[in-house]
């Protein structure tokens, strides 16, 4: 499989998860405060190590515990874009973004050519002579993009890259790095508690909660079907918890009998997850009849949790 694959156990914060994402996809990473989304983030970029881990980037095996390997931060070629664009206060936009090629030993001319290029793919080569001091928040944020792309790097790790701007600008900055995650075809996380940031840029959407992922599959099942809680609470839809008695299990993944006449009523079986094997959904669109199918056969009680 290509693309970006990981794994990390971290017992002293209760962290268990594993994540696949393709290659020239983008991964919507959500769940409460405190569920292990930036946590995700440092493990992968390499500012945090696991117990027990595993981490590869299409061919090249990043981390593995097994085996004693733990490549630094610094030689991942991965490119982490957070709330704040952290731009060189000291170099003038043009140097910021040609930073990244010439650090990897690329010449001076041929690390000039990929910044002015990438500077106008994101429309800030206009700014290319000015300080970071003399840049708005959007401006800021499109250089930062054009200097994490420059390195080329093997993935793409957004931490939240729009919470900081204005409501002007982060449509904006969306419309240019989709654009940009889609021109590179890496493989790319996002951490986000927008619903904004993922319609426009997530294939995938995984919700993690209390360090484990809980649900993974691509947006639009996961936004019309959600299993979780949390997913459905973002999806604006009611999540259906119940318990069934008597005969209970049908089929290979033991989907209860009342579960999968739902299922099969409002649409058909998901895709296998790009985060590991499929879950059973437990959720049902918010409809009364939806609720009736699932709670009409057997002895099987029913609880709404969201979005009464």
């Amino acid at each position: 499989m290509s693309g970006l694959r990981f794994r990390a156990v971290v017992p002293e914060r209760g962290y268990d998860a594993e994540l696949a994402v393709e290659a020239g996809r983008t991964l919507a990473l959500v769940g409460p405060n405190g569920a292990g989304k930036s946590t995700t983030v440092d493990l992968i970029a390499g500012l945090l190590r696991a117990a027990e881990g595993y981490l590869a980037v299409g061919d090249t095996v990043l981390v593995d515990s097994a085996r004693g390997r733990f490549t630094p931060p610094h030689e991942r070629r991965l490119a982490v874009l957070g709330q704040e664009p952290l731009l060189f206060p000291h170099l003038r936009v043009q140097a910021n973004v040609e930073f990244g090629p010439r650090s990897q030993g690329r010449s001076r001319e041929e690390a000039r050519r990929r910044a002015t290029h990438l500077l106008e793919e994101v429309d800030a080569a206009r700014f290319s002579r000015r300080f970071p001091a003399q840049l708005s928040g959007g401006q800021a944020a499109r250089v930062a993009l054009a200097r994490a792309l420059a390195s080329q790097p093997r993935a793409v790790l957004l931490d939240e890259p729009f919470a900081a701007l204005d409501v002007h600008a982060a449509p904006q900055m969306r419309r240019v790095l989709g654009a940009e995650l889609r021109r590179s075809s890496v493989p790319a996380v996002l951490v986000t508690h927008d619903l904004l940031d993922v319609l426009a840029l997530a294939d995938d959407l995984a919700v993690i909660e209390n360090g484990r992922i809980v649900e993974c599959a691509p947006t639009a099942e996961v936004l019309r079907a959600p299993s979780s809680a949390f997913a459905a609470g973002l999806a604006g839809v009611n999540h259906v918890r119940g318990r069934t008695e008597g005969e209970t299990c049908c089929g290979p993944n033991r989907v209860s009998r009342s579960v999968a006449s739902a299922t099969k009523r409002w649409g058909p079986t998901r895709r296998p997850s790009p985060c590991g094997p499929p879950r059973p959904s437990r959720s049902t669109p918010s409809h009364p009849r939806a609720a009736r199918e699932t709670c009409g056969r057997g002895s099987s009680r029913t609880s709404p949790t969201v979005g009464e």
